[in-house]
């Protein structure tokens, strides 16, 4: 569980990066992530199931499209709370 006091560590900067990248999109695929953060695919899906067990990002899934990523309010705070989200 995410606490307040959570949000005074920081992330690696992968991490950081893709809440970021998400912040400024709507949802993006794994795949988008990866091309444009320059990082393989495998790569960028672990960064994103940790930021998930730490409530901050949310993957949906359809069977009419491929998975996609958002960020969710924990994630905003993070960045809020770091100065990296005006």
């Amino acid at each position: 569980m995410q606490t307040e006091n959570s949000h005074n560590e920081y992330l690696d900067n992968v991490k950081e990066k893709i809440l970021i990248l998400l912040s400024q999109h709507e949802e993006l695929e794994p795949e988008e992530i990866s091309r444009l953060l320059g990082i393989g695919v495998q790569f960028s899906l672990f960064h994103l199931e940790d930021l998930k067990k730490s409530n901050m990002t949310m993957d949906y899934h359809s069977s009419e499209r491929p998975t996609y990523w958002k960020i969710i309010q924990n994630g905003r705070a993070y960045l809020v709370h770091h100065g990296m989200l005006s």
